[in-house]
């Protein structure tokens, strides 16, 4: 194997070992149930890669293929989605919804922006 795909693949274990340190961190330390921790992990690797492609697409070097852009862009707005539908099941006594609509829609508004960049870079 040549010196530069060793290279090469040792960046991507580090790339994604990265991104799972970081999403595992904040994810265990959350206060909820398992469920929730498992969305909020996901919900922080959707963020991490979503920064690197639009750092990518910001320098015109996307470090993603077509493919992987498009799951990024259609999984960012599922995921913000299943982070507000979960717990305001669970809550729904406690009127968690509606306390967190405005925030949330102003919050989705900024995802679907987002994934419609990422979605128009993977189809170029």
């Amino acid at each position: 194997m040549s010196r530069e795909l060793q290279s090469n693949k040792y960046a991507g274990f580090l790339f994604v070992a990265l991104i799972v340190a970081l999403s595992v961190m904040p994810s265990v330390s959350f206060v909820g149930d398992y469920v929730e921790k498992a969305i909020k992990f996901v919900a922080f690797v959707f963020t991490l890669t979503t920064v690197a492609a639009l750092a990518g697409i910001w320098r015109g070097s996307i470090p993603f293929k077509a493919r992987e852009l498009k799951a990024i862009a259609l999984g960012l707005p599922i995921v913000s989605l299943i982070d507000l539908i979960y717990p305001s099941i669970k809550y729904s006594d406690q009127g968690y919804f509606s306390e967190v609509l405005f925030t949330f829609s102003i919050e989705f508004c900024i995802v679907l922006s987002i994934s419609s960049l990422i979605w128009s870079a993977a189809k170029k």
